[in-house]
């Protein structure tokens, strides 16, 4: 094998190495350190051919790296575009597991590739300031006016052995308030992933405000009520549901039928999110169990903030085990442990990106498809409904933020409307 280092030397007690290399006309001495934690190492070129520069300036860089890894500073630093790659990779990991839909990562690829590495390039995600955020947001919203995306003339493509050409239609308008937001969405989720990495500290990330209304920032605090269902017209959905089958034109469809009621019911009384979490939910990941005489339901979760188990309802067996029932008449035995939960009798594996569609069709012909405040119900809608329900038995934020995998703020910010309901003995009293 050819060696590649050459005139290896030992410094600052073995601790960092310098070299020139073989494969490079420039004789430059380089320098590398082991990393303090894992294995592989820290490289610099030290730029310049003098040995003794080269180590005094290699001795200074060691004593840089050591007081930045013992105060618990960034040392390794990585660029926009290399933590850009890291999130894409863990993202098509999740999808091909079914933690995440597929949807998601054909949404997020183009943002990332289209809006966040061309802006930000090689610089390092530890130096992002504030600044740097908003002329990236300003950036991003005159994209296709005055930007990048204006002097695109068109889309070249192959369709059935065609070569297919798409002339760029010049856009009079900025980019649509949510496009913007989720931009922001994925920009965080990438500085989450370099805080997982080590490359930023997370008390270094920048405030990534979403845009509303006439480009003013969302204030802490003031985050509007998320959309739920009341007691009432949650009532009211389950008895639409529960004889919604009985309309249905053939078995395929009264099936799907069953199982979205099912799905939604689950959600319900779980508070796992659509998509993200019950997607990649599998038979091995629930347990049945009594504590102190009561009957419990164990579920597993995997998704957006890890691994976490959580205590649904315990009706929730019920549902459940209506959709292993439906499963088990058509195999002869009960479904592998392995198994998605949410099939069909024939084993087809429904996901969220299906089931929000027909969710919405449902809810436009039972009427309730908006809010008291005119928003559009999802089936992330249950989660919000979860929570509202929740906190309105008396669950403290404390214990919901954990059973739900989320932050206590985040609960506090957007269910807020509860207080007053928890309080009304006390208010009413005369």
């Amino acid at each position: 094998m050819t060696q590649h280092r050459l005139n290896l030397t030992t410094i600052c007690k073995g601790k960092v190495e310098i070299y020139t290399r073989a494969d490079t006309q420039k004789k430059s001495w380089q320098a590398r350190v082991k990393y303090f934690e894992g294995t592989g190492y820290y490289v610099k070129s030290l730029k310049t051919e003098d040995k003794q520069e080269a180590i005094d300036i290699a001795e200074e860089w060691y004593r840089d790296l050591k007081y930045k890894h013992d105060n618990n500073l960034v040392v390794r630093k990585r660029s926009v575009a290399q933590i850009c790659s890291l999130y894409m990779d863990k993202l098509k990991s999740e999808s091909d597991a079914g933690i995440v839909s597929k949807q998601k990562l054909d949404d997020y690829r183009p943002l990332v590739e289209t809006y966040i590495k061309p802006f930000f390039g090689r610089r390092h995600i530890d130096s992002l300031k504030q600044q740097d955020i908003e002329n990236f947001k300003a950036w991003c919203l005159v994209y296709w006016v005055s930007g990048p995306g204006s002097e695109i003339r068109g889309w070249t493509y192959c369709r059935n052995g065609k070569l297919i050409k798409n002339p760029a239609a010049r856009s009079t308008k900025q980019l649509s308030e949510g496009s913007l937001n989720k931009i922001c969405v994925v920009l965080r989720d990438i500085f989450k992933t370099a805080v997982a990495n080590d490359a930023i500290d997370e008390n270094k990330i920048p405030l990534i405000t979403k845009k509303i209304g006439n480009n003013r920032s969302k204030k802490n605090g003031h985050s509007s009520r998320r959309p739920a269902f009341s007691n009432c017209e949650y009532d009211f959905l389950v008895s639409k549901m529960r004889a919604w089958p009985n309309a249905a034109t053939n078995d395929d469809q009264i099936q799907r039928r069953l199982l979205m009621q099912d799905y939604i019911l689950v959600l319900t009384n779980t508070g796992i999110r659509s998509g993200t979490e019950s997607d990649g939910l599998k038979w091995r990941d629930i347990k049945y169990g009594i504590h102190k005489g009561k009957p419990y339901v164990e579920i597993r979760i995997k998704g957006k903030t890890g691994k976490r188990q959580i205590i649904a309802m315990p009706r929730t067996k019920n549902y459940l085990e209506r959709i292993k029932a439906r499963r088990t008449e058509v195999l002869g035995k009960a479904p592998s442990l392995n198994e998605y939960v949410f099939c069909l009798p024939d084993g087809s594996h429904i996901k969220n990106d299906y089931f929000r569609k027909i969710f919405r069709r449902a809810l436009i012909e039972f009427g309730i498809l908006k809010d008291s405040d005119g928003k559009e119900r999802t089936p992330y809608s249950c989660r919000h409904t979860y929570a509202t329900m929740r906190l309105l038995k008396g669950v403290t934020y404390e214990e919901l933020s954990k059973n739900m995998g989320t932050s206590y703020k985040m609960l506090e910010a957007h269910y807020s409307h509860t207080t007053p309901l928890l309080m009304q003995d006390s208010l009413t009293r005369i």
